[in-house]
Formats: C-alpha cells, structure tokens, sequence
C-alpha cells in the first residue's frame, strides 16, 4: 500500500520534503504502481531534480517509470542528462518507445544522442519518427561534430523589416510557446535573409506604430553553421551574449546557440583537455552502480599507457648505454631522479601555460602578440632554469658531501634539460594550434615523458663531458 505521506499536493511536497525524501516516494509509488502519485511527485520538481531521482532507480524500477510517465515527460527528463548517459537508458526500451522520446527532446539533444550511436541505430529511431522531426535530426546531423551547426536549436523567432511593431509583437506572441528564446528576435528581409536584430525590451518601448527597420540594430554579431563550438564560446563571452544567431554561407539564419548550450560546451571541452592531460584519449563517465564502464574505460586509457611503456623503454635504453659511466662513478646514480623531475616538471608547468593563453584565442589572427609571449615565455624559462640550477647544485653537493664535479654536473644538466623540456612545451602547444590540431595532447604524460628522455640524456652527456674534462673518464 502506498504510504499515506504520499497523499500531499504538489506544493507541499516541494516546500516539506528534501530529494532523498522525493526518492523514496517515487520508489514507493513505482512499487504500487500509482501513476497519479508519481506524476504529483515529479510535476513541480525541475528537470535536472527529476534526472537526479530518475537516475538513482535500479533497472526494474526504470522499467516501470517509462510505463507510468509520459514519454514528453521523460524525453524532459533526459534533456538533463549526459547524451551518452541518455543513449544507455534508450538501450533499455524498444525502438518504437525510444523513438517517441527522441521526437519530444529538444532537436539538438537529440542530435547529441545520436551522435552516439551507430549509422543503423540512427535509421531505426528515425523511421519511428514523424517526416518533420526526423528532417530536422537529419539536418543537423549533416553538419560536422562540434560544429555551430550540429549543436544549434530552432525556435528562433523572426520578423521582417518592413513590419512594425504592433505585427512583430503579435508574431512573438504566436511563436512564444514553441521558441528557444524570447529576448532577442531576428529581422529578416523579404527575401528571408538575416539583416538586423531587435530586442524585446527595444520592441516594449518603441511605438505600436514604428517600423522594425527604423529600431532594429542592423549589426548582427553571428556565426556561420562551420564554425567551430570553441569559437562560438568564445563569441559568446567576448560580445557578452545570452544568444547567438547561426547562419550559412548565404546569411540565412539556420538556428540559435544559447548560453546553456555555451555553458555545456564549456565543461565539455574542460573536461577533453582534463582526461588529454591525465593520457585518457576521450572522456570517461565515472559511475560507481555497475561495471558498464569498465570496457570503454580500458579502451580509453591503455593506448595512452602502453605508448608510454615503449616511451619509458627509451629511457631504460638510454641508461644502459651510460652504464659503463655509472659503473666508474657510481655517485652519479642518485641524482638521475633530481634531473629527471626537474626536467618535467617545468616543462609541463610550461606547456599548459600556453594551452591556456592559445585556447582562449587571444593569439588568433595576432602574429606579433604570439611572438611577445614566446619571448616572454623563453625569458621565463631561462630564469626558472638558472633558479632551480643553483638550488639543485647545492642540493648535490650537500648530498654528495662536497663534490664540486657532481654540483657542476647536476646544475648544468637541470639548466640544460629543464629549459629545452620547457621550450618543446610551448612550442609544440604553438604548433599543434597553428596546425588546427589540439593541444592538449602535448601535455600530461607526454611531456613527463620526453621531460625523462631529455634529463637522462642531457645529464649523462654533461657527466661524460665534464668527467672526461678533468681526465676521469
């Protein structure tokens, strides 16, 4: 029997009861299978609070959910969960049942899913769709991923130049309910090309009887449906807008970019460049409930491993062809470890600086302001090298007990390896974004890598040098 807490409205449930409280009513009502119940308990919440319960329902107890709750529902319910997430509970429904949610999600959330999925997998849920619906999903998934295109939505309202705004008002009024957004509506000319933009505060205070050519701001900060989705971040946050039109190669408006789809891409793109850093080739959804993970986990983070592996196998190489220096001055072997981690270390500190500065895209189309931060960044390197030299060179001949050879080896292969490591940082971020290539594959494991083949290398090249100098090798 359905507890009688269960029998409260609405408004009560949401002032009284906190989401763990929420999640064992709506366990308790799919239990009792009590349709009228759980749509009391889901009515008021937010979507993303919906996702958060749904979330945590065990498969049988999902199974009932899609039974009980209204497909529109559930499709609002996935709009706030991770597309790959999405696809994972999709799996457990039948085409047909899939397909009818997929209609109902936002075009571009559903495009996010697809994405996911496999060429005949797209076909089969298309097929379940109405014509309109499924042309729309096929348009945009036409366009490039992480393209302005494949991440736009519709809804954008338009009115034409030579209305005025009495008719603009009543055209926003009709197309409200259906729009992605109020706030800003876009000016065609007859022939349906973008020509202005008028907000709705511009459209309140203006006269009934004033034309929308005579109020409208005729430059439109927009995107074209190519453009990559950092950019359109970067659009967004440097023109400080909530909105952004898209448009193709002919200036017809195609769809709208809004600032959550901004702030989705944001933490996307975060978290690329976090898993590229830590050697994980794409990002991984960490869940702690089943295994469902563990495959696509250990695709994901072993090629980067086994590459070091062979990467490390270098170093090891590299040590045993010194071997006979080691075994004539076997002091030089405890300080391997002090060169090699104060030749990555820099290096990787030196890498991400200039991630950062090039992914915010102040260098773009700016040569001479490239060129003052890798001067800045040389002039930077030197003085961390020549700083943690001295401090390294001391650090040795205390260990050593007063050794000068051994001072003079290890400060000058610190110098020597931490500054060029530090180098190949910067400029391998420079180059992989003058090739339009990522560059947070040159940071992480990679760097610490090449940061241990180049400390190996230069340190005992200095020792056989300097030994060999003073006539002991």
């Amino acid at each position: 029997m359905v507890n009688e807490d269960l029998n409260i409205d609405d408004q009560t449930i949401n002032e009284e009861l906190s989401i763990d409280d929420l999640q064992l009513h709506v366990e308790e009502a799919l239990r009792a299978a009590d349709k009228e119940q759980l749509d009391a308990h889901l009515e008021e919440l937010h979507g993303y609070d919906r996702f958060r319960i749904f979330d945590n329902l065990d498969e049988q107890e999902r199974l009932g959910f899609y039974q009980l709750v209204e497909p529109k529902v559930i499709s609002e319910i996935f709009e706030n969960a991770e597309s790959d997430v999405v696809e994972r509970y999709l799996e457990e429904m039948n085409v047909q049942e899939a397909a009818e949610i997929l209609s109902y999600m936002a075009t571009d959330d559903a495009v996010d899913v697809l994405n996911h999925m496999s060429a005949g997998d797209i076909t089969n849920y298309l097929s379940q769709m109405d014509d309109e619906k499924a042309q729309a999903i096929k348009d945009l998934l036409f366009y490039e991923e992480d393209s302005a295109g494949s991440i736009m939505a519709g809804g954008a309202i338009t009115v034409l130049e030579t209305d005025n705004v009495k008719e603009a008002m009543k055209k926003l009024v009709d197309n409200a309910p259906d729009a992605e957004t109020i706030n800003v509506i876009y000016v065609l000319n007859e022939d349906k090309v973008l020509t202005g933009v008028v907000s709705l505060r511009e459209m309140i205070l203006a006269r009934r009887n004033q034309m929308i050519h005579d109020i409208m701001t005729e430059r439109v900060i927009k995107v074209t449906v190519d453009t990559d989705q950092e950019d359109v971040v970067r659009t967004m946050r440097d023109y400080d807008l909530t909105v952004l039109p898209v448009v193709d190669d002919h200036n017809y408006l195609q769809g709208i970019i809004t600032v959550d789809d901004a702030m989705d891409i944001l933490e996307e793109e975060a978290q690329d460049d976090y898993y590229k850093l830590a050697g994980i080739s794409e990002g991984e959804k960490v869940r702690s409930d089943d295994d469902y993970y563990i495959i696509p986990s250990l695709k994901k983070r072993l090629p980067w491993l086994v590459s070091m592996i062979f990467l490390s196998t270098v170093v090891s190489f590299i040590v045993s062809l010194f071997d006979p220096v080691l075994q004539a001055v076997t002091i030089l072997a405890p300080f391997v470890t002090l060169v090699n981690n104060m030749t990555g270390v820099p290096g990787i500190q030196a890498a991400a600086v200039a991630m950062m500065r090039v992914s915010s895209g102040e260098f773009e189309d700016d040569n001479e302001l490239l060129k003052k931060f890798i001067f800045k960044q040389v002039l930077i390197i030197v003085a961390i090298g020549v700083i943690i030299a001295v401090i390294d060179s001391l650090c040795a001949l205390f260990i050593s007990r007063g050794n000068i050879l051994i001072m003079l080896i290890v400060g000058v292969s610190v110098f020597l390896s931490s500054s060029f490591n530090s180098l190949v940082g910067v400029g391998s971020v420079v180059l992989l974004h003058k090739l339009n290539l990522d560059p947070a594959v040159a940071s992480g494991p990679l760097m610490s890598t090449i940061g241990d083949v180049c400390g190996v290398t230069v340190y005992f090249t200095t020792a056989l040098i300097i030994l060999g100098a003073v006539g002991i090798m």
